[in-house]
């Protein structure tokens, strides 16, 4: 088994982005374009910014622990309730989390926004993005997530 599945994963949605494998918008496109040119650039001991795979992994791997709360995913038995994230989820996610600056180790990217079209999705995005960045949060995420 790969040691990064999720980093992997991400990695491979972003070539075929690239590619025209997967149909996507410029945004999505560009920002596949510029993760891929960031790997290549990373390597160059100038570069101000490195991609950490244990932290994007780490990232993506506690969110699928989370479980589905709510309809009819919350009915099921534990394990297929767990959430299980999307490439393009994968790649949010690896992305957000795994950039850091070389010289402090500290992330690359501190503000986060994310535009989804699904209101579910969105939801559920936000609520990981949330959970992620301060676990003790996820009562509070969830009763905001529910009043929008």
């Amino acid at each position: 088994m790969a040691k990064y599945p999720n980093v992997n994963a991400a990695a491979k949605y972003a070539r075929d982005v690239v590619s025209g494998r997967i149909v996507a918008c410029a945004y999505v496109q560009q920002a596949c374009q510029r993760h891929l040119d960031d790997l290549a650039r990373s390597k160059d001991k100038n570069y101000p910014y490195r991609f950490n795979k244990d932290k994007g992994e780490k990232a993506c791997r506690f969110i699928q622990r989370l479980v589905h709360t709510k309809g009819e995913w919350a009915k099921k038995p534990i394990n297929a309730r767990r959430i299980r994230l999307e490439p393009w989820q994968q790649f949010i996610h690896a992305c957000v989390y795994g950039w850091e600056r070389k010289k402090t180790n500290t992330a690359a990217f501190a503000p986060f926004t994310s535009k989804c079209r699904v209101k579910m999705a969105s939801r559920s995005l936000l609520l990981e993005m949330v959970c992620t960045c301060s676990p003790p949060m996820v009562n509070m995420a969830q009763k905001c997530i529910a009043a929008r």
